[in-house]
């Protein structure tokens, strides 16, 4: 039978294993422990992150809506003063008298209300229409690489 000393040492020694194991236990607890905040303190760092660039987005949004608006709203103006030009070029035609001709004219004239001069805005769109069907036309100026025609040499 074991004495009483001998089951002291057993004792003492079941004591330092048990003593030795749950510090093992408690460091790779703790380990984790550390590993958890840090990756924590990532994931709220990235979280923060995340919701600044939300509010951005947001915002953008907002400002986008805005300015969608407000082209909508200029683009409504410019139907309006669209047709109103419109209806005032069909009343003017309406109001022209169409030219009479000869029974011996082979080609048609018009009449130009302007007292023979054109506006010069008007000039440069017939001009721009004629290089863009005729680019090769000796009065046109080569098109530039942007894929714009460049103004019209004077005539």
């Amino acid at each position: 039978m074991p004495t009483l000393a001998q089951f002291k040492i057993a004792l003492i020694g079941l004591l330092i294993v048990a003593c030795c194991v749950l510090g093992g236990l408690l460091h790779h607890q703790i380990g984790e422990t550390a590993s958890y905040r840090s990756k924590n303190n990532t994931l709220t760092q990235q979280l923060e992150v995340s919701q600044g660039q939300t509010k951005l987005a947001q915002e953008s949004c907002k400002t986008g809506d805005i300015i969608l608006g407000e082209v909508a709203t200029e683009a409504q103006k410019s139907r309006e003063k669209v047709e109103v030009l419109v209806d005032q070029v069909v009343q003017a035609a309406k109001e022209t008298v169409p030219p009479t001709r000869s029974p011996d004219e082979t080609k048609a004239t018009t009449v130009v209300p302007t007292a023979g001069r054109l506006d010069p805005n008007l000039v440069k769109l017939l001009d721009q229409s004629y290089c863009n069907a005729n680019p090769t036309s000796r009065d046109c100026t080569p098109v530039k690489p942007a894929g714009k025609v460049s103004n019209v040499q004077s005539r």
